[in-house]
């Protein structure tokens, strides 16, 4: 192997819009509408302040919101040719 590139989000592309836009859409499915500028301090944090963050917004456990953004992410996979 001769060089590895490491994208730090947004160098090569910007996929925290997407991700925004799918955590927007994440909420609209169950009810609950959020701004974008919500979802801010969301960029570059840990998995378990997302998890932490859902879980209070929905009320839910943090191993329940886990388990949402799990099977919703799965079924929303990010296509970063077009991110």
């Amino acid at each position: 192997m001769k060089a590895i590139i490491f994208d730090m989000d947004g160098v090569l592309i910007n996929s925290e819009v997407k991700y925004q836009e799918l955590f927007m859409q994440f909420f609209k499915d169950r009810g609950v509408f959020i701004e974008k500028e919500e979802l801010l301090f969301l960029i570059g944090c840990s998995r378990k302040t997302e998890d932490e963050f859902i879980a209070s917004r929905l009320d839910i456990s943090v191993e329940s919101a886990q388990d949402l953004k799990k099977t919703f992410f799965e079924n929303h996979k990010v296509d970063y040719l077009k991110a």
